[in-house]
Formats: C-alpha cells, structure tokens, sequence
C-alpha cells in the first residue's frame, strides 16, 4: 500500500479513531435460568431503565453481535456500562461482563471483566460511566470476530455491599476503527 504525505493511506482514517457500540439492556434476550432486566420508572415521567436489584436475583441482558468493519483488527475492545443509583443506599457494586469472541476457524476466547465501583452520590441524577476492563482481541487479525456476551450485577459477591438497585441505562465498548468500513464482504 502506498503513503500519501507523512503516513496516510489512502482509504484509512488517521489514528486514534473510537467508535462506541452500546446495547439497550432492555432489549436484548435473555438465557435459560436467569431473569431479564426488571424494568423501573424514572420517577416524575413515563420512562422506563433497566433495574439491577440487589439480592439473589440475576438480571440478565444477554447478546451477540459481530465487531464493526471499521474496527482495527488486534485492538482491545474497551467494555463499560452506565449506571445510575436508583434507590438511597450507601456502598459498592460489582458488575460482570462475560464474554466468548471467536472469528472464523479460530479457538474461542472467554473471559469475565469484573468491576467494583462506588454507587453515585444522588439518585436518578448522576450518570456513571464504568469502565469494566478491555477484551485481548490480540488473536483476532481480520474482520468478522463475533461475540456472545452478558452482562451482569454480582450482588452475592462480598465486595458488592450497596442494599439498593441501580440502573444501567446502556452497556457496550468503545473500539479503535481506521476506516470507514471492509473493502470486501469478509477482508478489510
């Protein structure tokens, strides 16, 4: 491939470039023996966010989905989710982000991204981005990685000791991208 000028390549955006996928928890399925995201009212409207209650119950939100076309083949994916505190209470929460990447005649690449944050200060007001951790997407060097993934509160954890609910309004990763999509259907 030649350059144009100091390092551009035709067809290529210069780098870093971010690009962020984000999965509504109250639309995507839900596996055999776990629960779907209860749904809670924000109060003072007619919306609706997901519920992530404490106790022994399991919310949920589990999905697949392919990496972008213009995503740079071998970089990290960076997971995170945002959350809300939706009742008074004081303390922590650890959420979990398992996930199984595999691209063609690849092995399988599972792992689990676990994240122990402090609750916002007020409720329904301060949004909080939390960063989970980041996929090793390093095996992975062409188009077409597809990943199965769930999302999930680990209140039966130790380190998880907020007695209320919070709320993920949305969860995904941020990914480097260096165009604006494949040249073909299954190659960059």
């Amino acid at each position: 491939m030649s350059l144009i000028g100091s390092g551009f390549q035709p067809g290529f955006l210069p780098a870093p470039q971010w690009r962020d996928d984000n999965f509504d928890p109250l639309a995507v399925t839900i596996p055999g023996n776990n629960d779907a995201p209860v749904k809670i009212n924000v109060p003072g409207t007619d919306l609706f966010m997901a519920n992530f209650p404490n106790g022994a119950l399991t919310e949920v939100p589990v999905s697949g989905k392919e990496v972008g076309h213009d995503w740079v083949c071998g970089t990290n994916l960076s997971v995170h989710a945002h959350i809300l505190k939706a009742t008074a209470a004081a303390g922590n929460v650890e959420l979990a982000f398992e996930y199984r990447v595999v691209e063609d005649d690849t092995t399988p690449v599972y792992g689990t991204l676990t994240k122990v944050v402090a609750v916002p200060a007020t409720a329904w007001t301060i949004e909080q981005l939390v960063l989970l951790g980041e996929i090793d997407m390093s095996t992975f060097t062409d188009i077409g990685a597809q990943i199965t993934f769930r999302l999930f509160r680990n209140s039966g954890a130790a380190a998880d000791t907020y007695a209320g609910d919070i709320v993920v309004t949305t969860f995904g990763w941020h990914y480097q991208v260096n165009s604006s999509g494949s040249r073909l259907i299954g190659s960059k």
